[in-house]
């Protein structure tokens, strides 16, 4: 169980990290060269459609990140 409690909270913390790294250097819930304002949509529906953009911002990163970390070997030492 402490296992499992350990790898969840990896990967909750390269979700995190993904949210963070697409707020502050990916625009977070902006669609980019898209204005939004102009659309003459509710702003329910306009909030979770920037909500959804985040998400898949996020989840890209999060992509990146197991991406990596399966593809590059870790070296274990049998010593």
């Amino acid at each position: 169980m402490k296992l499992g409690f350990y790898l969840f909270a990896e990967y909750i913390n390269m979700f995190i990290s993904g949210v963070i790294m697409s707020t502050l250097y990916f625009g977070g819930y902006d669609i980019p060269f898209v204005n939004e304002a102009s659309w003459g949509i509710s702003q329910n529906l306009l909030a979770f459609i920037s909500f959804a953009v985040l998400m898949v911002k996020a989840c890209f990163f999060v992509f990146v990140f197991m991406w990596i970390r399966w593809t590059i070997p870790v070296s274990v030492s049998t010593n």
